[in-house]
């Protein structure tokens, strides 16, 4: 799960075809607390849909995604 992760880190969602206001929580903790140890996370393979939520919110200016 994501708030386990101890480093820096990439997060594949490419099997992810939605993503809820409670995801968007989980990522959002998730990448506050490995910054606030000074590791990154970067999500990768995201979906037009997902992107767009993401786009949508300004958390594409906050989180990095490839």
């Amino acid at each position: 799960p994501l708030w386990e992760l101890k480093g820096s880190t990439r997060v594949d969602l490419a099997d992810l075809e939605y993503i809820s206001s409670a995801g968007i929580g989980v990522v959002v903790e998730a990448f506050s607390r490995l910054k606030a140890a000074g590791h990154t996370m970067t999500l990768t393979n995201l979906n037009r849909s997902v992107r767009s939520v993401f786009s949508l919110t300004g958390l594409d200016r906050v989180l990095v995604i490839e």
